[in-house]
């Protein structure tokens, strides 16, 4: 069965919850272009409301089926 990860991200900024999915269990650190250490790649998550790339919360979920499902998904364009 395929499955996909996501990212589930409060930034402790702000207070906005976002989510990022990803093939990869390790991203930032896995699966981008970028080959850094994990302080340099945590870095490469920014919030996308205040623009910060300081402190955050990040708890990881392995979900059943593809991202294309969930994203978009059955939303009307």
């Amino acid at each position: 069965m395929s499955a996909y990860w996501q990212h589930r991200i409060k930034c402790l900024q702000c207070g906005l919850h976002f989510i990022v999915c990803s093939d990869y269990k390790g991203w930032p650190n896995e699966g981008t272009t970028r080959e850094q250490k994990l302080k340099e790649a945590t870095r490469l998550v920014y919030c996308p409301e205040c623009g910060g790339t300081g402190r955050k919360l990040i708890a990881k979920a392995k979900v059943p089926g593809f991202i294309f499902q969930a994203v978009p998904g059955d939303a009307q364009f």
